[in-house]
């Protein structure tokens, strides 16, 4: 069962002026672009006024499919589409809705079904075909982890264990897979995760070894570092004035790249070598609403365990 993470919060921020029905009659559209169970869909739909739309969208067939009936009761008022976050800009154009969106929601985390269905190849921890994709129909061109494995150079691999996955062992655990895989292909999660087991030999984390690397390589499969960016980019011929998005972020990787992207649209850059902002006639298109991303409470870390990362960072269209 997938417990969406700042339920409440996500959506508030998304729609402030539209929450708990205060605002006007004027109708108002919106998006979340990271729809799966429909956690948040059916949150923000149920706490804002009947003239507001919402388009959902998810890469996930799966998680088109198991969102419908949830989301039955609000058909006149969300519609649903199949693609991914980076290709929304051509949904909303489709629509008409270029510079006319009122708020935009995203949660990038993995979702629960999908880590806890062993057939998606997530998990370490169950037995399923080592996949990974999202989005696991006929029109994804992405290869499966195996397929990857197959043509992948070994520096390629380093690089995506060191830089997607902060894996300090990256070099060895990258050779090693590739030679073993040489011989005898990965085709199964649990094979691949007992195979780096023996290179932690020793630790005393409580992490499990095979961690970074399931992760590295999910994001690689799934191009989700680069789509973050994309979305973020897009969102702002997208948005109208006064129109915001929010953004829930789970690891390091996905919320640094939040923080620079939201820093450049508010017209501050960061320099090579230190996080100091450097002033100059920069070109500002949006503010940070809050300076600090939100982070879960005790409370909300003690009913959801995945929820302890994650981070919420909002910016508005000036």
């Amino acid at each position: 069962m997938h417990t969406s993470v700042f339920k409440n919060e996500l959506c508030e921020n998304t729609a402030s002026a539209f929450w708990q029905k205060k605002a006007s009659q004027d109708s108002g559209y919106f998006v979340d672009v990271t729809l799966g169970a429909g956690g948040h869909s059916v949150h923000f739909l149920e706490n804002t006024p009947d003239q507001t739309h919402l388009i959902s969208i998810d890469r996930d067939l799966n998680a088109i499919h198991d969102s419908k009936k949830v989301l039955e009761p609000y058909s006149e008022r969300c519609k649903v589409y199949h693609c991914d976050f980076a290709k929304l800009k051509y949904v909303i154009r489709g629509l008409d809705l270029v510079g006319k969106v009122d708020g935009i929601m995203a949660d990038f985390g993995v979702s629960s079904m999908q880590i806890d269905q062993a057939e998606r190849g997530f998990s370490f921890m169950r037995d399923g075909p080592l996949d990974m994709r999202m989005d696991q129909s006929k029109h994804n061109s992405k290869p499966s982890v195996t397929k990857l494995l197959n043509k992948i150079s070994e520096e390629r691999f380093v690089q995506i264990l060191f830089d997607y996955g902060e894996e300090p062992k990256a070099r060895r655990i990258a050779r090693g897979i590739l030679k073993r895989h040489k011989q005898t292909p990965f085709t199964r999660t649990l094979d691949l995760a007992k195979f780096i087991v023996p290179f932690y030999h020793g630790s005393k984390s409580r992490k499990h070894p095979a961690t970074r690397t399931f992760q590295a390589l999910r994001i690689e499969v799934n191009n989700e570092l680069d789509q973050i960016d994309q979305l973020i980019t897009s969102s702002m011929d997208l948005l109208k004035p006064g129109g915001r998005l929010a953004v829930i972020s789970f690891h390091s990787l996905e919320d640094r790249i939040v923080k620079k992207s939201f820093k450049r649209l508010a017209g501050k850059i960061e320099t090579e070598l230190s996080n100091l902002p450097i002033s100059g006639d920069l070109p500002r298109e949006a503010k940070i609403i809050k300076p600090f991303p939100k982070v879960p409470s005790e409370q909300e870390i003690l009913n959801n365990s995945r929820a302890r990362s994650a981070k919420l960072r909002v910016i508005e269209k000036i």
